[in-house]
């Protein structure tokens, strides 16, 4: 009787082939904020990270693009900036990763610890990157913002409405290792930056992705006859 997805951008596509509107249900992920972390510790394990490090995590393949994450890295590493690099993940391309992080000398600033538990790979962190070519509403950054980090990514799928540029993060375009390179450079000479959009990007998943909206949403499109937006 419906179709749902988690983002406006899937929700453009099937309504251009010819998907009648009252078929389409625009049903966005949630997020048990208060349940996940306290603004207290996100915000005190934040302070407790000793040197500026940016993070990616995530399955390790192509579609989620690792290799434009280190080839910023080398980058930045280039450029004489004091930054660390943790890798977390399993997957197909973790080799090729490897293989990449000796060929380039990036071996004592990136770390690949393989799996980390959210919490674990959080405290280590300064700011999250996502690489990916296609993403629909990645929980990987909700959960970022949860633990008040500011995200770079690229603008794909339903990335743009997690993050307000400049206000909770930066969007970058796909594969573009230099305009991430760029956005992680101004964060990392800015700390006061990290701050603010680490808790702008909290107050948004509390004020727009709440466990209590998506139960309320779910209610209506049980309840409903007609079209559900």
């Amino acid at each position: 009787d419906r179709v749902i997805v988690l983002s406006s951008f899937y929700h453009e596509i099937l309504l251009k082939p010819g998907f009648q509107p009252d078929r389409v249900g625009l049903l966005p992920s949630e997020l048990d904020v208060g349940s996940l972390v306290s603004e207290e510790e996100a915000k005190s394990s934040l302070s407790s990270v000793n040197s500026f490090t940016v993070g990616t995590i995530g399955r390790l393949s192509t579609e989620k693009n690792p290799v434009m994450f280190l080839r910023a890295a080398r980058d930045i590493l280039e450029r004489g900036a004091q930054v660390r690099f943790i890798v977390a993940g399993e997957g197909p391309e973790r080799a090729r990763l490897e293989q990449l992080v000796e060929k380039w000398g990036l071996s004592e600033s990136v770390r690949m610890p393989g799996y980390l538990p959210v919490r674990d790979f959080m405290k280590q962190v300064s700011v999250l990157v996502q690489c990916s070519f296609i993403e629909n509403l990645p929980y990987s950054i909700m959960e970022a913002m949860a633990w008040c980090r500011p995200v770079v990514a690229t603008a794909v799928g339903g990335v743009p409405e997690l993050i307000e540029e400049g206000k909770t993060g930066f969007l970058v375009p796909p594969d573009d290792h230099e305009a991430l390179a760029n956005r992680l450079c101004v964060i990392s000479s800015w700390p006061r930056l990290i701050e603010e959009m680490g808790t702008a990007g909290r107050r948004k998943v509390e004020r727009e992705f709440t466990l209590q909206t998506s139960v309320e949403r779910h209610r209506e499109l049980y309840a409903s006859r007609g079209g559900f937006h």
